[in-house]
């Protein structure tokens, strides 16, 4: 079969929930290299979990938020909210290591790791739009509004679960042949 042709289908390497977190968290300031699917998106539920978790006890004890922050435009107030202390703390543990996994897991996808700088355009290109449309005298819709906020994220979403290129790229040894 010629390089660039169809490779044939391979059924890869199981990875546990626990040893994607215990890699996660082992490289958490390793921007190089390659990640498998199933490495970034097990430890991406765990984190989701963690927060949920960290949620639940904040309420339960009734730990007020640490802050809440409101930006007021003609016929629009967007709010953004700073967490509890539980999930303050819990956040920034979490965060590297999901960022570098999700370097190189794009990096699987012979991608930079640039690809994420979209993620926090979305905030931008909605705070944006509401200033230019109040400028011009014109609120953008509220659908539009929340298109223009979303389209970034689904984005980087979709390339995270873009599958993995076979073979050795520019960003190393295929995982799934280093894991079997």
């Amino acid at each position: 079969m010629s390089e660039t042709g169809p490779q044939p289908y391979r059924v890869p390497p199981r990875i546990g929930v626990a040893d994607a977190v215990r890699r996660c968290l082992r490289k958490f300031l390793t921007f190089s290299g390659r990640a498998p699917r199933a490495e970034l998106w097990k430890f991406a539920l765990i984190f989701v979990a963690a927060l949920t978790v960290c949620g639940m006890i904040e309420r339960a004890l009734g730990l007020p938020r640490l802050a809440v922050v409101s930006v007021e435009i003609p016929r629009t107030t967007f709010f953004a909210s700073i967490r509890e202390p539980l999930s303050a703390a819990t956040l920034p543990l979490w965060a590297l290591p999901l960022l570098s996994a999700a370097v190189r897991r794009l990096h699987d996808t012979d991608r930079r790791g640039m690809w994420l700088a979209l993620v926090p355009a979305s905030p931008v290109l909605l705070l944006v739009a509401g200033v230019l449309g109040a400028g011009m005298g014109v609120m953008p819709s509220l659908p539009m509004l929340l298109l223009l906020a979303c389209l970034p994220a689904l984005a980087v979403t979709a390339l995270l679960a873009a599958p993995s290129r076979p073979g050795p790229n520019r960003f190393g040894p295929d995982p799934l042949d280093v894991l079997a």
